[in-house]
């Protein structure tokens, strides 16, 4: 009876080790997770939305350090909240996030404002506009509706 449970035993290893390889795997993906840029898009909705409600005005290091997206990685899983907000006529949740040294958003958010607005363009109005509309109402948009606008 002992040999035979060390012959089962001895069969089974190689299987045993496929199986702990692809937990290993599984576990460093979950460790290191690598999400999409519309995937980070629809992160950051949820916290631009709260920043709304709440009144207030993050910095690109505040963004990362509540998100773990790196700072400079942050302008460009904005780019599709701003396309998505603009084509769906609703104020730019992205003018909410401003660099820490001049108070102003990125600079493409202010080429894209400079784009719409021209000469009117006026980032406090932006920012009060985004303080007053409800973003409750509004369907939150999942990760596949971000898809089009990321390169």
């Amino acid at each position: 009876m002992g040999f035979r449970r060390l012959r089962v035993w001895r069969n089974s290893l190689p299987r045993f080790s496929l199986i702990v390889s692809e937990m290993e795997e599984r576990y460093s993906q979950m460790a290191n997770p690598q999400m999409r840029e519309s995937q980070r898009a629809a992160q950051l909705w949820s916290l631009l939305v709260l920043a709304a409600r709440n009144q207030q005005i993050l910095t690109y290091s505040t963004v990362h350090n509540l998100t773990g997206i790196a700072t400079v990685g942050v302008g460009g899983c904005l780019g599709p909240i701003i396309h998505y907000c603009r084509d769906h006529k609703l104020p730019w949740l992205t003018v909410l996030v401003v660099n820490e040294e001049t108070g102003l958003p990125g600079d493409a958010f202010m080429e894209a404002a400079k784009k719409e607005y021209g000469d009117k363009l006026d980032i406090f109005v932006l920012q009060s506009r985004v303080f007053a509309y409800d973003w409750f109402k509004t369907e939150i948009p999942s990760p596949s509706d971000f898809e089009r606008y990321c390169s």
